[in-house]
Parts: structure tokens; sequence; C-alpha cells
């Protein structure tokens, strides 16, 4: 670990044990892995940085590249990423060259270096839209060559491969801008926009067996929306689902849903009009905050802290506390992570290079940034953050698209 920093290590979403009380951790993450990606049993070792050349001259930087996975995968369209605990790697999720899903799972390092275990192989399909959320099993939400929202299952066997267990089949319709979350230990809940352009939420339970079966829907309970972001609260024992999305107008706005342990889908409330226009609309759970993470009106990156608490009528209120008004210049590209001081921002620069940037959330709501990668990351696209929770000198991983179009995993210590 990094002792010069300020900040110390968590992940994203609830942690509430995705991001905070006692809900499992869900980290969203990677699409697409290309037709280019290993397909040997050997697990290939990438080879940690060594404190010279640009990693030296970023010595000051709060957060620290340790590491990357090389030339270990290949050409991707498409990039979702998870931690699974229940098989202790990261499985990206990515769209080949192929056009087809492909799984592969990666083992992090003490030293930051990165190992590939194993892929899924050709065993899915024309997929895109991908996302990936990690219960038991691992599941993916796509958007499958019919245009059909799908949910495939998938297993990590004992030689690093990954299995297909099950699928939902044609249980759902067409659907865009697919997202995933688990809620419950067997409930997961999938965010799209309908045909229609309206936001829906879809409650499903995965058996044991790896099936999903189609429990409950939000009906026609929210308008148009063309972004979808997600984050986890738990209010009084009860679990929520926070959408955060890009409204009709344009304009960012949170809405929140309780979701029972049996999958029941009830809207609760919204942030109103208390946010302006915003796109690459991210969101995390942060402390006792929900904190957006968008691209504004003028180009420029900015965070918001959100306060969610419940009426005594037991609505919902979501309330505006902070931003962090002109810290953060132009973007191209943004994912977001929660800490455990705060969040970290991944983005694509304006010169089209990846930085991290740290920012601590106060007990106050307070924004403030405490430090960046400087100039360690090369041109990249398709940009994901999650933690890695196998400890050791690296608790963040970013998943990108090269210059070359390649996926490659990258460590850091913040």
């Amino acid at each position: 670990m990094n002792t010069r920093k300020f900040v110390s290590h968590i992940t994203l979403g609830f942690v509430m044990a995705t991001s905070t009380l006692s809900i499992p951790t869900l980290v969203n993450a990677a699409q697409t892995s290309p037709l280019g990606l290993h397909t040997d049993s050997t697990p290939t070792l990438s080879a940690p940085l060594t404190p010279s050349g640009n990693l030296l001259a970023e010595a000051g930087a709060a957060i620290l590249r340790q590491g990357d996975s090389g030339h270990q995968a290949g050409i991707v369209s498409d990039i979702a990423t998870t931690y699974s605990y229940s098989y202790g790697q990261t499985i990206t999720a990515v769209r080949t060259a192929a056009g087809t899903l492909k799984l592969v799972g990666w083992q992090v390092n003490g030293n930051g270096s990165v190992t590939r275990t194993g892929d899924s192989g050709d065993q899915a399909g024309q997929a895109s839209q991908i996302d990936i959320a990690a219960g038991r099993l691992i599941v993916t939400a796509v958007r499958a060559a019919n245009g059909h929202l799908k949910l495939i299952s998938w297993s990590v066997g004992s030689d690093g491969n990954i299995n297909r267990r099950g699928d939902s089949g044609d249980q759902a319709g067409t659907a865009s801008l697919v997202k995933i979350m688990q809620l419950h230990s067997n409930i997961f809940v999938t965010a799209v926009r309908t045909t229609e352009g309206r936001l829906k939420l879809i409650s499903w339970q995965l058996t044991s067996d790896g099936a999903l079966h189609r429990l409950d829907d939000s009906g026609n309970e929210a308008g148009a929306v063309s972004e979808i972001a997600l984050s986890g609260e738990s209010i009084n024992n009860r679990r929520h689902i926070i959408t955060s999305v890009r409204d009709s107008q344009g304009n960012l706005k949170l809405i929140a849903w309780e979701v029972s342990p049996r999958g029941v889908i009830t809207r609760r409330g919204d942030s109103g009009n208390q946010a302006g226009n915003a796109r690459m609309v991210q969101a995390a759970k942060a402390g006792e905050y929900t904190v957006t993470s968008v691209q504004t009106a003028t180009g420029d990156l900015k965070l918001i802290s959100w306060l969610i608490s419940q009426n005594p009528n037991g609505s919902i209120n979501i309330a505006r506390v902070d931003d962090s008004g002109d810290q953060a210049g132009q973007i191209q590209g943004n994912a977001l992570l929660q800490r455990p001081d705060g969040a970290v921002s991944a983005v694509r620069t304006a010169s089209g290079d990846l930085k991290l940037i740290r920012w601590q959330i106060t007990h106050a709501g307070a924004i403030a940034r405490t430090g960046d990668s400087g100039h360690q990351a090369e041109r990249a696209t398709l940009i994901n953050i999650s933690a890695n929770h196998n400890g050791g000198q690296a608790p963040i991983i970013t998943a990108v698209r090269t210059a070359q179009n390649t996926l490659k995993l990258i460590t850091w210590d913040d």
C-alpha cells in the first residue's frame, strides 16, 4: 500500500456488508472479449512495473500504477468488469472482434501483476451493450442479436475456464442501455431503456442450477431516458436501487426504487429538478452519500453528493448536498468507484489519455480533490473501474480499450 496517501480502500456500489451496509458488493463491469484472446489453459503472468521510467517520474502522484495485463487479450468493442468473491478474481465481459460475448478471468497478484486464468470460449453468441454482476454465480446482461434483453449465468471451473450455466431465454423484450446489479443473494435487477425509450427495471431470481426467472418489473413508472447508471442503498433494512439517469430534457435525475426479497419493485421517490444537463452519467455509494459523476454541458467532470433518506410516509427523499465545482477539467469518458473516504474517478482526458482522480467525501458531503495519477497511462477508451479484493498493493483495477483496440487491465494503488 502506498503510505503517502490519505485515502484507504474499499469498493464500488454498495458495500453494506456494492457499495455500503449489508448488501453484497456490486461492481459492474466489462464486456466483450476478443476472438484474439488467449485460448490455451496456461495462465499468463504480466510483469509488475518497476520503479523506473514513467513511474519514477510520477513518484509524487497520489495514485500509483502497479502493473498491467500486457498483451494477454485481443480486440474488443465493449467492456464490463466485476469482482467475484465466490471465485476470488476479476471477471471481464467483452464484445469480441467477431461481435460475440466472451468472459475472461483475471488474478491480480500481491505485487500488482495480472494473470489471465481462463475464459468462456465460444459459449455465447452475438451481443452488445454488455454489463456484468457477481453473486454466488456470475451473471451477464446483454442486448442479444435480436435486440432483446438476455441474462446468462456463469461459473468458474477448477481449471480456470468459465462455464455457461443457464439463461433467461425469451422472458424479456427489446432493450438498450442494459445495466445489471445484484441486490439480494439470489435476486438481480436489470435496468434498461424500452422500445418506447422509457426506463424499466426488471427483477430476476437466480436458482442454484443457474436458471434465471423473471419476477417483477417497474411497469410505466418512469419516463424517457438516454443514459442509466445504478447504485445501491439500504434504508431501514430495506434494499433500494438508485437509478441515476439522463432524462428526456438531458438533465440528471436520481430515482429511488425499493426491491423486496421477493423481487417486488416499487418507486419511492426522485431528485426532481436539482441537477442540470449531464452526460456520461456514473454513480456510486460513498459512505452515507450517493455520488454521481457526470460530464457537464461545458464538457467538464463534475461530482455531486446526494443524501438519501426516508420520509415518515415511507417515501424516499433525495437531496443534493454539494458538488466538485471546477476542480476537474474536460473529459471524454467517465467511470466511478467507491473508496473508503470517498471515490475515485477514471476518466478519458481531453487529450484522450486515462487518468484516475481521487476524491474525499466529508461527513458533511463536501467533495474535495485529493490527488490523481498524473501521466502514468496512455490512450484509452471504454473505461471501466472496479475494486480488487485479493489484498496486496493494487486495490483498484481499470479495464480499458487501448489505442490498438485491445483489452488491457491496469492495477493501481491509491
